[in-house]
């Protein structure tokens, strides 16, 4: 398996998901409404991580995205439980209401020097999260589109 399509996997009962470094292509909404899971692990050749993929996930805990990830689609993780996120150094683009209402998410890692471009101001939760980013790059992230709204939660970091 190579692919998994649009909503192929999704509300299904299930805790752990394993996705190996075949797999190249993961569909819009293919996990969303998976209620009962709790852990995700995403091969390497992953690169984008698509619309809804894990949207309303509410028990989602913990996921490692591959290194390897460039984009972070619309509402990926809209309304899960993860209490923590490490965005990978290459990620260039991270979607409208990504992380928006995971009350849970405490920290953000953003490993990338530079900032990745924001769909909107509503990407992660308004109070509650802390942002670390590189800290050579603090003063860029405060002054970048979007991530302004934030700039109350970051705190520099040498990764």
């Amino acid at each position: 398996v190579t692919k998994i399509g649009n909503h192929a996997l999704s509300a299904l009962d299930m805790e752990t998901i394993e996705i190996g470094d075949n797999v190249t292509y993961i569909g819009i909404a293919a996990f969303a409404y998976c209620t009962n899971l709790k852990n995700v692990t995403l091969g390497s050749s992953i690169t984008q991580i698509s619309q809804h993929l894990f949207f309303r996930c509410h028990n989602l805990q913990s996921i490692t995205l591959p290194n390897e990830t460039e984009r972070i689609e619309d509402y990926a993780f809209q309304h899960t439980g993860l209490q923590s996120i490490i965005i990978p150094a290459d990620v260039t683009f991270i979607g409208e209401y990504c992380f928006y209402d995971c009350t849970s998410l405490n920290v953000v890692y953003c490993t990338p020097t530079a900032p990745p471009t924001l769909g909107n101001e509503y990407v992660f939760p308004k109070e509650g999260t802390t942002v670390y980013v590189p800290a050579n790059s603090l003063k860029l992230y405060t002054e970048t589109k979007y991530w302004t709204t934030y700039k109350s939660a970051f705190l520099g970091y040498n990764f």
